[in-house]
């Protein structure tokens, strides 16, 4: 009996084992896959941000084409992109 027992308590050993393991690769892969979802979102938001200052600097650059033709339509009496003046 004494075998018996000391075989089993070595099976319930290696079973707590194994889970203990499982439990620790689980728990490493949600820490790793929340920061790769951190490096995503962070990258994601530079990104948007690049774009948004883009769109900002070609409508300053718009607008200043804009007001550069009133002028030159105030100027002339002609629109300059205007093929038929």
């Amino acid at each position: 009996m004494t075998g018996e027992r000391g075989t089993d308590d070595g099976r319930r050993h290696d079973r707590r084992v194994w889970i203990a393991g499982i439990l620790v690769a689980v728990a490493l892969a949600v820490v790793i896959w929340g920061a790769l979802g951190g490096i995503v979102a962070f990258a994601v938001s530079a990104a948007m941000l690049a774009f948004l200052l883009y769109l900002s600097l070609t409508s300053g650059e718009d607008r200043e084409r804009e007001e550069w033709a009133r002028q030159e339509f105030e100027r002339t009496g002609r629109w300059p992109d205007d093929p038929e003046g």
